[in-house]
């Protein structure tokens, strides 16, 4: 230690030092049903979808886990996340069976988020897979529509023709009915195939 002469003083500073708390963001967006499946959301006649859970995926594995941060969407389509610090963010829906995801095309979103900054649109488009069914039936009078005592033939093998589909069949069952599920918006043609002995009259 020094020795201070009369003449010579301390001066102590008291100095108060404080961090500035990080700005958190935002990611909103919205939830539509694609009515026409063309993956376009904002054109019209398109329904936005409440109950639908939107999360962050954390590890990329493509499914929401426990420790994952996840939203539902509101009565308008809309949801938000709030209070997120500066990063990436791999954002995502929980699919539903009997929907297919027409938007984004990647299923995913992968948002850089800086301090305070809101990002919006992050949305997400679902078509709703469509059903086509019939009646396949034996047509006594041959006047092509199915009129009271024409019963419904068994065990016909009946082929779906069109869009994204690759040699899909139903067979009918005891009343001659089928139906084919799961179908993707487009233009399709369904026919029997005929067996020996056969005339098909209607279509």
């Amino acid at each position: 230690f020094a020795a201070l002469s009369s003449d010579q003083y301390v001066v102590v500073w008291n100095v108060t030092c404080s961090a500035e708390k990080p700005k958190t963001g935002e990611i909103r967006g919205t939830k539509y049903e694609d009515r026409d499946g063309d993956g376009k959301l904002r054109d019209g006649g398109n329904r936005k979808l409440s109950g639908w859970t939107i999360y962050l995926d954390t590890n990329e594995n493509g499914t929401l886990d426990k420790d994952e941060q996840s939203v539902v969407t509101r009565r308008n389509g809309e949801y938000r996340f709030r209070g997120l610090a500066t990063s990436t963010y791999h954002v995502r829906e929980v699919g539903r069976d009997g929907w297919k995801q027409t938007y984004p095309s990647s299923e995913k979103y992968d948002v850089d988020l800086g301090p305070g900054q809101i990002v919006k649109k992050i949305d997400f488009g679902n078509f709703k897979l469509g059903r086509i069914c019939g009646a396949w039936f034996e047509d006594k009078n041959g006047n092509g529509r199915k009129d009271k005592g024409e019963n419904g033939l068994f065990g016909w093998t009946i082929k779906l023709l069109g869009f994204g589909q690759s040699d899909v069949s139903a067979t009918s069952d005891t009343n001659g009915n089928y139906c084919f599920d799961n179908l993707s918006a487009g233009q399709y043609d369904v026919r029997a195939i005929m067996q020996d002995g056969w005339e098909q009259k209607t279509s």
